[in-house]
């Protein structure tokens, strides 16, 4: 097996008979990997709300849109959501309903939302 990735430590962890304590060494990976995948979470949140905004930047002729704000609120009615989804879909290829659009009615929700129910990877956002 070849590994995902390489770490240089500045000292390796030894048990007290002087030998490599795996355990400590295998608990330094666990967490390198779990920072890795929360860095991977946060940038995939960023281009999935991004994605969202120009959507809706675009539907509704704004510059600047609040990534709290409800979607509802900004202007957007019943036909646009309608709009909203197919372009998000096509742009994420993913399969968003109307429903999850009304359940999540900003774009920081439904970017957690999208990323929570792994409904898109960093591969279809980039």
């Amino acid at each position: 097996m070849v590994p995902s990735h390489y770490k240089q430590l500045e000292k390796m962890p030894y048990t007290i008979n002087g030998k490599i304590d795996y355990q400590n060494l295998s608990k330094l990976a666990s967490n390198e990997i779990e920072n890795n995948n929360n860095n991977i979470n946060f940038i995939k949140s960023q281009k999935t709300e991004d994605v969202i905004a120009s959507v809706l930047k675009q539907l509704l002729k704004l510059k600047i849109i609040d990534y709290n704000q409800n979607f509802f609120d900004m202007g957007v009615h019943s036909i646009m959501i309608i709009r909203a989804a197919n372009m998000l879909n096509n742009l994420l290829k993913t399969n968003i309903d109307i429903l999850t659009l009304f359940k999540n009615p900003t774009i920081k929700s439904l970017s957690g939302y999208l990323i929570r129910e792994e409904l898109i990877n960093p591969q279809k956002t980039s």
